[in-house]
């Protein structure tokens, strides 16, 4: 079978062979026009958002907004190793410990 006459079998069984009516085009585009301006912004919209700055939670933590664009830095900081240098003045008592708890 050659790639002519199944490549129109396949037309046929989507209907691409039909005719669209001025009224079917002309609706289809109008939803396709209108879903893509009620899911996007408009380049006003674009241009007046703020820089990110991350999640500002909910309830009593709505407004601490944690991660901040400075916090994202340095996290991607430590991921790639520019803190991997101890300070020069930093003391090594040789202590261990089986838990440590950062944060509070």
């Amino acid at each position: 079978m050659s790639d002519s006459s199944n490549n129109s079998g396949t037309r046929k069984a989507l209907g691409m062979d039909q005719p669209i009516s001025r009224r079917d085009f002309l609706n289809s585009t109008l939803i396709g026009a209108g879903a893509l301006l009620l899911s996007s912004m408009s380049p006003l919209e674009l241009m007046a958002e703020e820089d990110w700055t991350g999640y500002g939670g909910i309830g009593d933590y709505r407004n601490s907004n944690g991660n901040t664009r400075e916090v994202l830095e340095a996290g991607h900081q430590i991921r790639d190793g520019v803190f991997e240098i101890l300070p020069a003045h930093l003391i090594d008592t040789r202590e261990t410990y089986d838990c440590v708890v950062v944060g509070g």
